[in-house]
């Protein structure tokens, strides 16, 4: 019979594998291309069609690597009790934040750095900053929303701290014109936003007994439309 111990253990030993598999697999992708002159006088189209296809390939598979990388971080601390899942929660030492918005800023990360033709520190700091700026906005205008809606009191220091990331992150992408489909997130993210005013911008929270179903998913896809837009705008940027 496989008790809880047992399988502790089990996961535990699946665990090393994959971060072993991860770490030894991002090892490879870095591992350079050397070309030697032969190699760079004599290359034809099919090669160059060939370099490119490896080159989206290597992309793929690091954003997947670093996605794996973050799961099985969740994964540790959900392990080792330092993190917990309480319904559609994850309950932190410090914050308590929604599984979905989680995964968001996992997807949004990734998405600017696959859109990106270098694996470079320049594409990273969009990449995270498409995070950080997307959940500054939204919460910026969630809260003070909240503040005029639902009486909760203002903050004003916290909040002078997000403006500046949210003033950085507009002026990475404030002479870059927006794809189509950042348009078109950009634009649902409003709807969906004036749609919860309009409904009476009510929302879920921990230990809430009223669950409401609609205003999850205003909340959830408000949140991503916003990160979404957002992340294929700076991710366009070279």
């Amino acid at each position: 019979m496989l008790t809880a111990q047992k399988l502790k253990e089990e996961l535990i030993d699946g665990l090393n594998s994959a971060i072993t598999a991860t770490i030894v697999f991002a090892f490879i992708l870095h591992i350079p291309d050397l070309p030697t002159n032969k190699n760079i006088k004599n290359i034809s189209k099919s090669e160059e069609k060939s370099g490119n296809l490896r080159a989206r390939y290597a992309k793929i598979v690091k954003t997947g690597v670093i996605i794996s990388a973050v799961i099985i971080l969740l994964f540790t601390s959900w392990l080792f009790g330092i993190v917990k899942i309480e319904g559609i929660w994850f309950v932190f030492p410090l914050i308590v934040t929604r599984i979905s918005t989680v995964i968001t800023a996992i997807l949004c990360f990734s998405i600017v750095l696959f859109m990106q033709r270098k694996s470079t520190l320049k594409a990273a700091y969009y990449a995270i900053l498409a995070v950080i700026f997307s959940m500054a906005l939204y919460e910026f205008v969630w809260y003070n929303i909240a503040v005029a809606m639902k009486g909760l009191p203002p903050l004003l220091f916290p909040f002078a701290a997000l403006l500046g990331w949210i003033f950085l992150g507009i002026r990475e992408v404030y002479n870059i014109q927006a794809m189509k489909i950042s348009l078109v997130l950009y634009g649902v993210y409003a709807v969906l936003m004036v749609l919860w005013v309009v409904t009476g911008f009510n929302y879920n929270y921990i230990g809430n007994t009223n669950f409401s179903l609609a205003n999850e998913v205003l909340n959830v896809a408000s949140n991503a439309a916003i990160a979404f837009g957002y992340a294929f705008h700076i991710g366009a940027r070279k």
